[in-house]
């Protein structure tokens, strides 16, 4: 089994519909986090669109999620 974080589990630092905090934390700052905490799975809810991000931002975040996939692979 795989243990996994959503971005619901960090809502008050990604913010919601109805708080926003001065710097919300970013896709990329969640799946770093998750991984610091021993996640192995992120799960961006509707707090976290990732509709909005642009095609750069999305390769960055592909990019960092494949990293750290490959350090949980080499546990």
């Amino acid at each position: 089994m795989l243990l996994g974080a959503g971005s619901y589990l960090f809502r008050y630092a990604v913010g919601t519909e109805f708080f926003q905090p001065p710097k919300p934390m970013s896709a990329i700052e969640l799946v770093r986090k998750a991984a610091q905490l021993g996640f192995e799975l992120v799960q961006f809810a509707d707090n976290l669109p990732l509709e909005n991000l642009s095609s750069l931002e999305l390769e960055e975040l592909r990019v960092t999620a494949t990293q750290h996939q490959k350090l949980f692979n080499q546990k």
